[in-house]
């Protein structure tokens, strides 16, 4: 397979899918990027189908995740940061579970609780400037993973007030774990999975191939 097939066309903003040399490719804009699934399977009208699904669910988690979206499992708790438990969707129970444990294991490297500054950021880039000291310092005092509380019950708890988090960090690769898990399910065994270049996770190998070639990109852009 030609490795160009594997990169998704970063001028595409809706989606997109092909049939070449047997194997269904799919592209759809989600999460703010450009996923795209490539599987070989038999009979294709079944691969198709599975594609379905697998775009559904990364709609799904899309829904949850976003920290843009008012309507989201997400927003609604940073909404409810300071007031006390909030009943959250259980894959956003999962995934806030996953990124607290990788927050303390990094030290902090990963840090969903980054929302304040992010938001900092942005404003100031707006405005072409640099965010002012005393605000970068206010932003991180609204930090912090250990004010996020994961309660048995299934609800979250944001304990101070203002805080924000983002999922950005991890979003895309829980979504992709989460896609190979039902691929799995539905006997596909050669796929590829590419979320926005950054989130990558493979089956098998395409037909006639040990492995499924990748084309590599330096810091410059240059192949």
């Amino acid at each position: 397979m030609n490795p160009q097939l594997l990169q998704a066309e970063t001028h595409l903003s809706t989606s997109s899918r092909q049939t070449v040399n047997g194997a269904l490719r799919e592209i759809h804009y989600v999460m703010g990027t450009l996923l795209e699934i490539t599987l070989y399977h038999e009979p294709q009208e079944e691969g198709k189908r599975v594609l379905a699904r697998c775009f559904q669910e990364a709609r799904h988690l899309e829904d949850i995740f976003s920290a843009y979206d008012d309507d989201s499992d997400l927003s609604r708790l940073n909404r409810h940061a300071g007031l006390g438990p909030v009943e959250i969707n259980q894959e956003l129970w999962s995934a806030l579970k996953i990124a607290l444990y990788l927050g303390r294991e990094t030290d902090g490297a990963l840090d969903i609780t980054i929302g304040p500054l992010i938001d900092l950021w942005r404003a100031a880039e707006e405005q072409g400037t640099i965010p002012a000291p005393p605000s970068v310092t206010e932003a991180l005092g609204r930090m912090g993973i250990a004010k996020v509380q994961l309660l048995p019950d299934g609800s979250a708890e944001l304990r101070q007030a203002a805080m924000r988090l983002d999922l950005g960090g991890i979003g895309k690769g829980y979504a992709v774990d989460r896609l190979a898990e039902i691929l799995i399910q539905e006997g596909i065994e050669s796929a590829f999975i590419n979320f926005g270049r950054s989130s990558l996770a493979a089956l098998g190998s395409p037909p006639e191939h040990e492995g499924w070639p990748l084309m590599l990109q330096s810091d410059d852009g240059a192949p």
